[in-house]
């Protein structure tokens, strides 16, 4: 805590312009983590819900047996868990890319701060979701993985369009609200189906785009393409009934699923 205090003192740029320290965000980073721990404990002892009772002893779709106990799936939870430190590496290089001038965005702090949050809303929701198997974690994992991959798809959109990246903050709040709620409320079209055709427009956008404006594709972006289509397949490797199954190892490729 004193290492959190002493780092949030400002700084001061080579114009003697007051800049503040990216390590603040980096300890409130760690400040969630312990709060959603801290949440995760309550639920424990106050005794998750009649639908994660239900599963004990059950496999479900993502392979791992559900145990009883504080954690219901361990290996799939505590990788999912582990999807923070992105976010948490982002947070700690804060001060460089507010400085940086290879960004885009016209507001670096609050893009910068979307993504983050988007990142642990994704860790949080996986591990609650794997941990508990509880029905409202199970939620919150879906809407966490809809909003996480809508912010790069809707900036390739807004690309392609030509439109302000002001706007692409708006299209996201309203497309998040959307599909989130259509998502959850039906029962014929779940977050895997959403990801196959998600995925496939967002490649498509960014090849569009690449092509309407020069170097619009850089390295960070065919990386990001390539781990994601990397981490999708072992997903589907690893489901109940394929040959790559097993569900008492602690070997789970939905785990790599995470983790790439």
């Amino acid at each position: 805590m004193r290492r959190c205090a002493k780092n949030e003192k400002k700084r001061t740029s080579a114009k003697g312009v007051s800049l503040p320290n990216g390590r603040k965000a980096f300890c409130y980073g760690i400040v969630s983590i312990v709060v959603f721990l801290i949440f995760y404990a309550a639920l424990y002892e106050a005794g998750f819900d009649e639908r994660s009772e239900r599963k004990i002893g059950k496999v479900m779709s993502d392979c791992e047996i559900n145990d009883e106990g504080l954690i219901r799936q361990p290996t799939n939870a505590i990788t999912g868990l582990a999807i923070c430190i992105p976010a948490l590496v982002i947070l700690w290089r804060w001060d460089d890319y507010i400085e940086s001038e290879d960004l885009p965005f016209q507001n670096k702090k609050m893009e910068i701060l979307l993504y983050v949050g988007s990142v642990l809303a994704v860790a949080f929701g996986a591990a609650l979701s794997h941990g508990t198997k509880m029905k409202l974690a199970g939620q919150l994992d879906t809407v966490a993985m809809i909003i996480w991959i809508l912010i790069p798809m809707t900036w390739a959109l807004i690309r392609v369009l030509k439109k302000s990246p002001e706007l692409r903050l708006r299209l996201w709040v309203a497309l998040s609200i959307i599909i989130c709620s259509y998502t959850l409320y039906s029962d014929n079209f779940g977050i895997i189906d959403f990801y196959l055709l998600i995925i496939p427009i967002w490649i498509i956008l960014e090849i569009i785009a690449h092509f309407q404006h020069s170097g619009s594709i850089n390295r960070w972006t065919i990386q990001a393409l390539f781990f994601f289509c990397l981490a999708y397949v072992s997903r589907t490797i690893g489901e109940r009934g394929s040959t790559s199954c097993n569900p008492e190892s602690m070997w789970q490729w939905h785990g790599v699923w995470h983790l790439i």
